[in-house]
């Protein structure tokens, strides 16, 4: 369990860099105030909650990391392999799909720390584009999953998000 916490914690810190990445302005950073989630979880948007969650659970590699995911999902209580399966299925899918977006803004960060120079407004319109086609996989995931879980799994899957995903995130507010 200790190692789902820390990868929990790596994905929590992974979409706050990539969901505040485009904070920065072309003359330097801006910092904005930080929103709580286990103050204030209805402000954590349910886009950002899925994310992390689906990147937690969608690339186990080994058998123990399996088995932490296995019990990770098994804490939200579905009562049928269809939902966990559907849900696993999603995330995979999630995992694929944003990886490509993933990986052009990691090549983005490599060339701004190379340089060292600010941001440009080129560089800020790409990572803009890059985080509207990051929100919309999340919202296309989060919008299959509700096509394809149980009605009584959906309702579980949001407790969840809302009850122990949201309440461990930080997140700078815009």
């Amino acid at each position: 369990m200790k190692k789902l916490a820390v990868l929990l914690a790596v994905a929590v810190l992974t979409a706050v860099a990539v969901h505040t990445s485009t904070l920065k302005t072309a003359t330097g950073a801006t910092k904005p105030p930080v929103i709580d989630g286990a103050q204030r979880p209805g402000m954590i948007p349910d886009r950002v909650a899925y994310a992390l969650m689906l990147r937690l659970i969608s690339s186990p590699k080994s058998a123990p990391e399996k088995r932490h995911v296995s019990a990770y999902v098994d804490q939200i209580g579905f009562d049928s392999d269809a939902d966990v399966n559907a849900l696993l299925g999603a995330a995979a899918s999630y995992q694929q799909r944003i990886g490509v977006v993933d990986a052009k803004v990691n090549v983005i960060k490599e060339q701004e720390a190379r340089s060292g120079s600010g941001r440009s407004l080129a560089t800020q319109n790409t990572l803009l584009q890059l985080r509207a086609q990051s929100d919309s996989i999340a919202d296309d995931t989060i919008s299959y999953l509700s096509s394809k879980l149980s009605k009584d799994g959906l309702i579980k899957l949001r407790r969840f998000v809302d009850t122990r995903v949201k309440t461990r995130i930080k997140l700078r507010s815009e």
